[in-house]
């Protein structure tokens, strides 16, 4: 026979005991929380991701805790769920800052980002070498015309006497002029990031009269010869390329999903990218190129690029899309894993012709649903035994004809 339970029925004296054990074990986490996190004298990293149910006590005691760490100097912070205020005191001996925010965050008036800001503007001449501002969610400049968060609001306590000396620059969602006064703070930069990056609109004060318009980054990078080593973008202008044809030094090349209106458009830029020039002044130095098609054209691995990229003779990293098409296999073999290797090897064959060992880390379908991983060797080595420079690891997405 089965006892029936009924779990609404819950006697005060449970209900009393269920919240003494509650107490007991925030009265200990009170205790132990901050002793915990402050024992770890030597810590120099924290990445700190905020929940929902946090409680505000909670949060405080972490702050303080990592406020009195003496190496700590570098904070990756996710702001979505931070419930209480991070003191400038805090903030401004960190050399790393990562922030993430959400958009209702910097459309008005944040007591958070604005320590963040004076942190910064009271940080030493050259202290802070690493800054990531990332906006969760993303604008449109048509449909947010005067709220959208801007770079020269977060460097608005800063001057240029005092330069940043930054080396590398993440930005996410934000609109961007690199005028007189931000430049001074980015010609130290050796790497890039930007996604989303929005002209900046025309009635938002800036401290020069310079033009908007989304590439003059890149033309001002290059007045300054600042020559990145790392880059990371989601739009492709011709500014872009021209700066990539300035100099030779580039290490990582990343290209994330670049928007085009159309594919003609698309088209047109891939083969100015490979054709141009661009990727010719780095075959020398280039380590990781991944480039994310929208389309099947020239963005995707082909004959177009292979003579170019087996000149990479450093590459440690590729990831390309790859035409189903130039796979060329029979139908009746697909769903087969047997004839994977050899189809694979084909297409990229002069590319990994001087490479002793060859690492498939990732094989998708245009829908990004079915991964695989393949290794191989030549004969006579194995992949413990190595070295780093003729070693490539592939990461393929098949992409369906759009």
């Amino acid at each position: 026979m089965k006892m029936l339970r009924d779990d609404s029925y819950n006697p005060p004296a449970l209900q009393i005991a269920e919240e003494e054990v509650l107490i007991s074990a925030e009265n200990k986490i009170r205790k132990y929380l901050f002793k915990a996190i402050a024992s770890l004298h030597k810590l120099q990293s924290v990445r700190w991701t905020t929940a929902k149910n946090d409680e505000a006590w909670t949060q405080k005691i972490v702050t303080e805790a990592l406020h009195s760490l003496p190496s700590l100097k570098a904070l990756n912070i996710d702001m979505e769920y931070l419930h209480v205020d991070l003191p400038v005191s805090f903030l401004r001996n960190l050399s790393r800052i990562s922030v993430s925010v959400p958009a209702s965050y910097s459309t008005g008036p944040s007591p958070l980002l604005d320590n963040f800001s004076e942190a910064v503007a009271l940080s030493a001449p050259g202290q802070v070498t690493h800054l990531e501002l990332v906006i969760q969610h993303h604008y449109s400049p048509s449909s947010h015309p005067n709220s959208l968060p801007s770079l020269h609001h977060f460097f608005r306590l800063c001057t240029t006497s005092d330069k940043l000396r930054l080396q590398h620059l993440k930005i996410k969602n934000l609109s961007l002029k690199l005028d007189d006064f931000i430049a001074p703070h980015l010609v130290n930069l050796t790497s890039l990031d930007m996604s989303n990056v929005h002209e900046l609109p025309s009635d938002i004060a800036t401290e020069s009269g310079s033009s908007s318009v989304a590439g003059d980054i890149w033309l001002q990078l290059a007045r300054m010869k600042t020559h990145l080593q790392q880059i990371s973008v989601s739009a492709v202008t011709h500014s872009f390329l021209d700066y990539l044809k300035a100099y030779s030094g580039l290490k990582s090349l990343i290209l994330k999903v670049p928007t085009f209106d159309d594919r003609e458009q698309s088209e047109k830029y891939a083969l100015l990218f490979f054709r141009g020039g661009a990727l010719a002044k780095h075959v020398d130095t280039l380590e990781d190129l991944r480039i994310h098609a929208a389309y099947e054209d020239h963005w995707c691995f082909g004959e177009h690029s292979t003579s170019l990229i087996s000149k990479c003779w450093r590459l440690r990293h590729l990831e390309m899309a790859i035409s189903t098409e130039d796979l060329r296999v029979p139908a009746a073999e697909q769903q087969s894993g047997s004839v994977w290797d050899d189809v694979l090897v084909s297409p990229f064959s002069s590319v990994i012709a001087q490479r002793t060992s060859v690492h498939f880390s990732g094989i998708s379908t245009g829908r990004l649903d079915n991964h695989s991983c393949f290794s191989f060797a030549r004969p006579g080595t194995s992949n413990s035994s190595v070295s780093k420079s003729r070693t490539l690891s592939l990461c393929l997405c098949l992409r369906k004809r759009r």
